[in-house]
């Protein structure tokens, strides 16, 4: 989606009607530290776009249609804060959890 943008540290994208994030679509941000998704039409965690943010230290993804968090989803990250409130979730799988401080 932003191509080589590899010294974005944040990025707004709340309030935009994103159905999903492809799954190469944020891999040229290896420098993301903050990135909002909230608002938009997501429907589950299963990014592989996020495999190589390995800087990103918050993820909101408050007010969405996410009813499912792949078990793999934070794995390579390192997650300080993570939003998901106000989604259709029942639960979140513990293994989704292990990466986030």
């Amino acid at each position: 989606i932003l191509g080589k943008v590899t010294r974005l540290q944040y990025l707004q994208a709340a309030n935009n009607n994103l159905s999903f994030v492809p799954e190469d679509g944020l891999k040229e941000l290896s420098s993301i530290q903050s990135l909002d998704l909230s608002g938009n039409s997501l429907t589950e965690v299963n990014f592989t776009a996020l495999q190589s943010s390995f800087n990103l230290t918050t993820l909101n993804l408050t007010g969405n249609a996410i009813n499912n968090v792949n078990d793999s989803a934070f794995v390579n990250t390192t997650l300080h804060s993570l939003y998901l409130s106000l989604n259709l979730l029942s639960d979140v799988p513990s293994a989704a959890l292990e990466k986030v401080n």
